[in-house]
């Protein structure tokens, strides 16, 4: 389970490391203040779609039967996800969608988060029209996690700072301008990618790790956990060589004509070596696009009256 963790951990840096990769010091640089000016961005529409193929079993479904089920919905199915966001007022609205492979239905997922509490609601859970609800300046039970209004202010910045420092540790000469096509680059914006082959990955995934410590110190100064995140590194180090790319890592961002991001695309296929010598399979395709930055786009969900406390679905996953 130990090697899979790593390896989406991995995958999950690669996708913010693949909207900061592109040809050339240049382009390089382009993107780095792409990100830096992501703190312009105030408000937004954001939408994507994230398809995961994998093989991987778990060692003991029985010891978390909610754990073990929602990992086999997730690990072969469609997730998409649309919404609205803002900064100031801190302000979220999101569905999520899960479409597990083989089946006609999706399963939807509301989240919302205003006046520093979070909603959600899931349906195999939840009944008709209730959420679960957490407040976000209170740390749950069990949990030494608290989000102070400033906090949150500063964690905005945060996946900035994330790909810039994955990005300024990319090795400019696997970047390269792409020509805008339909799906790529929006209108008078550019396109720009990075393919990194597998004989490659040794030296990307070293990239990554090169700047972990940097982000765990981050995390550290506006008050989020960061333990877990000290210790992958060394788990990182450690796993490397089983893992291996079946297909080349190919990543690409697009640019508008001020600078900002407009979407990103990623494509992975990651072999990862078990203690029995067998394989397991990772692929995943990722695809994100933002649009009416600082357009103000209107939020239409309302905050849920029905409600009941985060607490009892915590004690579901223990």
């Amino acid at each position: 389970m130990n090697k899979l963790i790593i390896a989406l951990v991995t995958a999950a840096l690669l996708a913010l490391a693949a909207a900061g990769c592109t040809g050339g010091n240049g382009l390089k640089q382009e993107v780095i203040q792409a990100f830096d000016k992501q703190k312009d961005m105030n408000s937004y529409r954001f939408s994507g779609q994230t398809v995961l193929q994998t093989d991987y079993k778990l060692a003991n479904p029985d010891r978390q039967p909610l754990t073990a089920g929602l990992f086999e919905l997730l690990k072969q199915s469609t997730l998409s996800w649309e919404g609205v966001a803002s900064r100031n007022p801190a302000r979220l609205e999101m569905t999520w969608k899960i479409t597990p492979q083989g089946r006609n239905s999706s399963i939807e997922v509301p989240f919302i988060v205003k006046d520093d509490k979070a909603y959600f609601h899931i349906p195999s859970i939840n009944a008709e029209n209730e959420y679960f609800v957490m407040d976000l300046q209170k740390s749950p039970q069990g949990s030494q996690l608290a989000l102070t209004p400033e906090m949150l202010n500063q964690a905005a910045g945060l996946p900035s700072f994330i790909l810039k420092s994955l990005t300024e540790s990319i090795n400019p000469n696997w970047f390269s301008e792409k020509k805008d096509t339909q799906a790529d680059a929006p209108a008078a914006g550019k396109s720009v990618s990075i393919e990194i082959k597998p004989e490659n990955f040794g030296d990307f995934v070293k990239d990554v790790i090169s700047v972990l410590p940097d982000i765990s110190a981050e995390l550290q100064k506006i008050g989020l956990p960061a333990a877990q995140l000290q210790k992958l590194p060394e788990r990182l180090s450690s796993s490397a060589d089983s893992m291996r790319l079946r297909q080349p890592l190919t990543l690409t961002v697009a640019l508008d004509k001020q600078g900002f991001v407009r979407g990103e695309t990623i494509n992975l296929d990651l072999a990862i070596k078990q203690s029995d010598g067998t394989e397991t399979h990772v692929q995943l395709q990722k695809q994100t696009k933002y649009d009416q930055i600082n357009g103000n786009p209107a939020f239409s969900m309302e905050i849920p009256q029905n409600t009941k406390s985060i607490e009892d679905v915590l004690r579901l996953v223990k």
